[in-house]
């Protein structure tokens, strides 16, 4: 094999072999990371005075939690479909059920390659990428851990909606 010699081709050996999410030698803070990223999802109580304590997922890249608040929550269902597949989901949204309305017009452009998934949010036009065992596990994870948390607190809502079958309660 060829040494690279010049930035697309060092990007086409990074996706061959696999492990890489970018070249090395892209230094824009919006390209996709090096390496894959660390991903969790937790369940979030989002408590207010005077109104009913919601339940929603949250992520949590390399460490960091992507607040509801500044991301919206999580839409597991369209998280699910894009586990299986490559295209444009909106894996954040609004407790309303409309992504529009947290500002989320454009989604998340999917594409999985060698068990990578690379994710970029063409709202805020920031890339990740993750191992797709990791995704999937931290997916089955928030739904084990919402559902204990449903069973000690019954009256938690669950938000948005969509979320429901995957978490339970009501």
């Amino acid at each position: 094999m060829m040494a690279p010699s010049d930035k697309h081709s060092r990007g086409v050996l990074a996706r061959v072999a696999g492990f890489l999410c970018r070249p090395a030698s892209a230094f824009d803070a919006n390209d996709p990371p090096a390496a894959p990223q660390s991903v969790a999802l937790v369940p979030h109580i989002e408590r207010e005075a005077g109104e009913p304590d919601l339940l929603l997922p949250q992520i949590v890249i390399d460490q960091q939690v992507f607040t509801a608040f500044d991301h919206g929550p999580i839409d597991l269902s369209e998280l699910d479909r894009s586990l299986a597949a490559d295209g444009a989901f909106f894996i954040w949204t609004c407790e309303c059920r409309a992504p529009g309305c947290a500002g989320r017009f454009g989604g998340v452009r999917v594409e999985h390659s060698n068990g990578i998934v690379r994710w970029h949010d063409l709202d805020t036009r920031h890339h990740y990428c993750f191992r797709l065992a990791d995704v999937t596990a931290a997916f089955d994870a928030v739904q084990v851990a919402a559902r204990q948390l449903i069973v000690a607190h019954p009256s938690l809502l669950v938000t948005p909606d969509q979320n429901i079958p995957y978490l339970g309660g009501k």
